[in-house]
């Protein structure tokens, strides 16, 4: 940063990196399963003769659609720009920077903390189970907090929260905190909803979007249900046009009865696939589903998550990584696609399977091979030639003369004439500038060691 933005920015925002969604993580690609979106692209019509002016606050079609659609009244909701925004506002109206805080459950859906943090508001803490079940007990003993939110069902592990584990939590924080209960999937898990219980509780609120189930992601309009004076408040702090005007249009289509009617039977295909998928996935040896299926997507979990995931990507097929979350290390979660998607998924895992069947086979001929040390040995700048020349892509087995030498990673770096790999924790390296015989290395070590000559450093075989 420049001298000035160092002596302006707000000192919380510091340290904080942009939340990584999946267009910021990976761009292009063939197949996107990585967002949760619908694989469905339905049609809308958009009149422009208004476009020249200010939309309204709340699109009056949208918000009794919508009321309609919840079995709500109109003051009991707000239209915002996504359930994003809902959080944000949420705790923007209710929290305090620097003072207050509030309570998430991890592994769940990344924007609780980042809006928490980057709004100056404290997080806690509170592990959902090991069966990803709510930790009731230790959510109410935090009651030094305004606003929890439960997603439900969770994202990523697709599991629904018991009823009675929510009910306990509105009536612990009856008098202290609201209960928000993000129900972006709900419509895969249409009857745990906790939007007809809004009138028993002055404490709940109910995040909703058209994001998932609705198919339009792209339209950055989401909901929040709560009792009149919850939204009153909120409409004291949403900007004054959140709403453009063309997706007040196609929000207002996609709530008509038969926009509805055509969300049912998606949802009816979605899970169908689903099912089928994770009879796929749960078939392959390695693989182990992870959570519930309450929403639109997989986990599963595979020791080599990381080598799969490198191996989709570079393949143009584009899943997501939650390696990271809390107890969820090598877990992948597949987003459900269209039924070529899902069968081009299985392809490419079973594809990825085999190769490294072949690779191991193909490592310990290796290994039986080498009986030196082997390494870099420094030559001259010179271009890539010969069959190397195009990129290797992972699981990919090089033969020379109908000898299978080793499967590789992903191309780690070129040093000189000289290509290195990654396989299985052994460095292993090609000469690219030979045609008919194959130089293989191995051992890090050796690897910035120019002393060695040729004889010592490398294993030459193949050729004519």
């Amino acid at each position: 940063m420049s001298a000035l933005i160092d002596n302006l920015i707000n000192e919380n925002l510091v340290p904080l990196k942009p939340y990584e969604s999946a267009r910021r993580l990976f761009s292009g690609g063939q197949d996107w399963l990585n967002a949760n979106e619908s694989p469905y692209a339905n049609e809308y019509s958009v009149d422009s003769s208004n476009f020249n002016r200010y939309p309204s606050c709340q699109p009056e079609a949208v918000v009794s659609g919508y009321a309609n659609y919840t079995g709500l009244d109109k003051s009991q909701l707000i239209v915002t720009r996504g359930a994003d925004e809902g959080i944000e506002l949420l705790i923007r109206t209710f929290c305090t920077p620097g003072k207050d805080s509030i309570l998430i459950c991890p592994p769940t859906y990344g924007m609780y903390a980042i809006s928490a943090e980057t709004c100056d508001v404290g997080i806690k803490k509170v592990p959902l189970n090991d069966d990803f079940s709510l930790n009731v007990n230790a959510v109410c003993a935090e009651d030094d907090v305004n606003v929890i939110f439960i997603c439900a069902p969770n994202n990523p592990t697709g599991t629904p929260v018991a009823r009675e584990d929510i009910k306990t939590v509105l009536n612990h924080f009856a008098d202290k905190a609201l209960v928000v209960v993000d129900e972006a999937y709900i419509e895969f898990d249409a009857d745990n909803t906790w939007a007809n219980e809004i009138n028993n509780y002055p404490n709940l609120v109910v995040l909703r979007t058209l994001s998932k189930a609705f198919a339009l992601a792209g339209l950055r309009c989401g909901f929040t249900l709560a009792q009149a004076p919850v939204i009153q408040a909120l409409l004291k702090v949403i900007a004054p046009y959140p709403i453009p005007e063309p997706v007040a249009q196609i929000a207002a289509q996609a709530l008509s009865a038969e926009s509805l009617t055509l969300l049912e039977l998606q949802v009816a295909t979605i899970n169908r696939e689903k099912e089928a998928l994770a009879e796929a996935l749960e078939s392959i040896e390695g693989f182990e589903l992870v959570g519930d299926r309450r929403a639109n997507f997989i986990l599963f979990r595979y020791a080599k998550a990381q080598a799969l995931m490198q191996y989709l990507v570079s393949q143009g097929m584009l899943i997501r990584d939650q390696s990271k979350q809390l107890n969820l290390q090598n877990c992948l979660r597949v987003s459900i696609g269209t039924e070529d998607q899902n069968q081009r998924l299985m392809q490419l895992i079973n594809e990825f399977k085999n190769n490294e069947d072949a690779g191991i086979q193909s490592l310990n001929i290796i290994k039986k091979i080498f009986n030196a040390p082997f390494g870099y040995i420094k030559g001259p700048e010179l271009k890539l030639s010969g069959s190397f020349e195009q990129e290797i892509p992972y699981g990919k087995v090089l033969t020379n003369t109908n000898e299978v030498f080793t499967t590789i990673d992903t191309n780690l770096y070129t040093k000189n004439q000289y290509k290195f790999f990654h396989f299985r924790n052994e460095i292993l390296g090609i000469d690219l500038n030979v045609r008919s015989n194959l130089y293989l290395f191995r051992r890090p070590e050796f690897i910035d060691n120019p002393s060695l000559s040729m004889e010592d450093a490398c294993f030459r075989t193949g050729g004519e």
